[in-house]
Parts: C-alpha cells; structure tokens; sequence
C-alpha cells in the first residue's frame, strides 16, 4: 500500500510539471525521488521564510444589516444556512489572517475580516506567540483590502510578488489561520498546497450582492482555504505573495469548495500604498450600466461576430457617461488606448482612473467605431475606517 501511495504521487507530481528526469520504468516504480524530495524541500523552505510574517487576527465585530439579509462575511459565498445562522447573531467572533508588509508594524489582511469591529478588539498573533493590540486602522471596503497597524520594530516581512509573472497551473501555497487554530497555537500557521486553477475569475455578485465591494478578477485555486484563512498569503514557490487569500465558495458548506484570492497586481500595489500613507481610496465613476455582450448585441452595434469588449445597458443621466453621449447599446472596445475584453476588465480600468483627467472611449455605434473623450467622476463607495487607538500598544498576553 506504502509503495503504491508513493507511486501515485509521483504520476502526479510528473503531471504537473515536476519533471521525471533519471527514468521511471514498469521495473523500478518509485523512481528517482530526487526532485519529489527537492519540492519538498521547496515548500519547507518557503513555510520557514514566510510563516514569520503571517499574523493570526483576532476581533469581534457588529454584523451589518446587509449581512444578516445575505449572509456573514467570512468569506464564503452565503447559503441557506449561513443565512439562518447569522439571522440569530450580532456581534460575533471574528479570525483571520495577515502578512506583515512593513517591518515597522504593518499589517495587510481582508477589510472584511475587522469589518464592524472595535478597534479595541482587534488583536494580531505573531508566530512566536507575541500579542499586539491594533493601535490604527486604514481600510477599503470596496478592494476589500486593509492595513492594521502594531507596535513593532525590525518585523520579518513578507516579499510581493506579480500576477503578470503567475500562469494556470503553477504552484499555489496558502498559509495562515484556518479555524483560528494559529492563534490558538502560540501563532504559527498553518499550510496547504495546491495549484493555480484558473485567473480572473469574477465573482462580485456571490460575495458582494449589494455591489459594495469588487470581486472581478481573482485567482482561483484547489489548495484548502477555511474560514480564518481570509487576509493571509497565497505564495508562489518562490515564496512571493501573490495573492491575499479571501473567499471559499461551496454548495455545502463545508471547506471543501472552490479558494479564491485577492491577486497582487499593480492596481493592488497601488492600493495597498495608499493604504500604507493613511490616504483614502478613490475609485473613478462614468455612470453606466454593463453587460457581456451577445450575437446579437454585436450585430445591432455592427462590431464583428468575435468582437470582445462590455456592453453599455444603461446610461444614468447627469453622469460623465451622459455628458459624453453615450448611449444604451454602445459596445466599449477601448478604454484610453487599452483593450476591454469583457466587463470586469472595464470596471478595472474605470476603477483605477484618475478622477476628473481626461480619457479617450472608444466603442461601436451603428456599424462604425466612435472615440469620445469623458473624466471619470469619483464613484461613490462606502467608506473606509482610518481610526487609531487612544493609547499605544505594547506585546501583551
């Protein structure tokens, strides 16, 4: 049985990629276990780097009304029972997860995970069993990214990767506090290891039914995600983040779904700067309603029969849209010079223009392309918490 278990995971490990150098015959099944045991090494070695700048979360948090109309924010797409559950709670425990981002104290994590909670609550687990009370916070609700602040000195901190760098298939390493079991256990995370199954997965309208936060384009992978490991690192083999680990989606219930993560992109990275400077997140605004387009949407517009991009649904009047003539039925090809693919690819670009400068529009109209100039508008989000505590905090029990 021992020898077949290893026999399997060698197939495995041939098929994604490992390699199979020195020859596996019928006659000798295990092979050559040199690089099994050279990516074992691999992941001991980045689980030995990083797992210093993973924190355990603490808090306790005020569920909001539209939770208790959709579901908790844990990170899970919400079912029925979620719904019932939470239906009979108001305040309620909450983990999760973080990376040290600067070694000077600061934290990166979900905003979802210290959504409603007390400043005073909110606590970080270092992995050698240290506790920090959280003296500040800058977050925002609609990248569903925050920074907590700590008082440390000289912190380990994580290294960011690049979602450009990322490809299907490759590796996938998760680590934090599933269940809360790190902090339970003197803060040391916990690990799983899977791959990269697929990109710019959107998934908004399951986790954010009001639209407030933007979920348009996550990586997607089979490595185990449980509640408590929401704001912790998804790692490349290198050891780099490359993504913040943020939702489970499953029929169930159970941890057993689909894990999805935040990626570190340069609009993430520039979020994340902004959040490290205390500064509030602007999102730019046009004021229209979008759809992916259909056979027929493209030969009303005239664009060709394979023509990607973001149909315009509805125009909101007294908007920069508006302003610009746009109109019910445009099909948005270009977006300041850039390709648009689809509609989470035009929300982005939207999103990370700057407010008030000027950009170029370009769509189909009536069977000829059209280029108009608009300035995004800034976009109405819900705000984001910038508070600090009354007193500075100290390593505690």
């Amino acid at each position: 049985m021992a020898m077949r278990r290893v026999t399997v995971l060698w197939w495995v490990l041939w098929a994604c990629g490992v390699g199979v150098a020195g020859g596996v015959t019928a006659a000798d099944p295990l092979g050559d276990l040199g690089q099994v045991e050279r990516l074992q090494a691999a992941l001991a070695t980045v689980a030995e780097a990083v797992a210093p700048a993973v924190v355990a979360i603490r808090a306790e948090r005020r569920l909001s009304p539209a939770e208790l109309e959709f579901g908790d924010d844990s990170g899970r797409v919400p079912n029925d029972e979620t719904h019932r559950r939470v239906r009979r709670q108001q305040v309620v425990p909450a983990i999760g997860t973080g990376i040290i981002v600067d070694a000077d104290g600061a934290v990166l994590t979900n905003e979802h995970v210290i959504h409603g909670a007390d400043l005073e609550s909110i606590t970080c687990v270092l992995s050698t069993g240290e506790v920090y009370a959280v003296r500040a916070v800058t977050s925002d609700p609609r990248s569903d990214l925050a920074i907590l602040r700590i008082d440390g000195r000289r912190l380990p901190q994580v290294k960011l990767g690049d979602l450009s760098t990322v490809r299907q298939g490759h590796f996938a390493i998760v680590m934090g506090n599933p269940y809360g079991s790190a902090s339970e256990n003197r803060g040391r995370p916990a690990m799983s290891f899977g791959i990269v199954s697929a990109l710019g997965r959107p998934l908004t309208r399951e986790l954010s039914p009001l639209d407030e936060r933007y979920y348009g384009n996550l990586i997607q992978t089979d490595a185990r995600i449980r509640p408590g490991n929401s704001g912790g690192p998804m790692l490349n083999i290198h050891g780099e983040v490359i993504g913040i680990t943020t939702a489970i989606s499953t029929g169930s219930g159970d941890s057993d779904g689909l894990g999805y993560a935040i990626p570190i992109d340069a609009r993430t990275k520039a979020i994340i700067a902004q959040l490290l400077r205390g500064e509030a997140v602007e999102y730019g605004f046009l004021g229209i309603r979008l759809d992916e387009p259909t056979s027929e949407d493209r030969r009303l517009a005239g664009a060709p029969s394979g023509a990607r991009g973001a149909l315009v649904r509805e125009v909101e009047p007294q908007t920069p849209a508006a302003q610009a003539k746009l109109r019910a039925g445009d099909l948005v090809v270009e977006f300041d010079g850039l390709s648009v693919r689809g509609v989470d690819e035009l929300i982005r670009l939207v999103g990370a223009a700057r407010v008030g400068t000027p950009v170029s529009l370009t769509f189909y109209r009536e069977g000829a392309t059209q280029t108009v100039t608009v300035s995004p508008a800034r976009r109405n989000v819900p705000q984001g918490v910038t508070c600090k505590a009354p007193t500075a905090s100290q390593p505690g029990e």
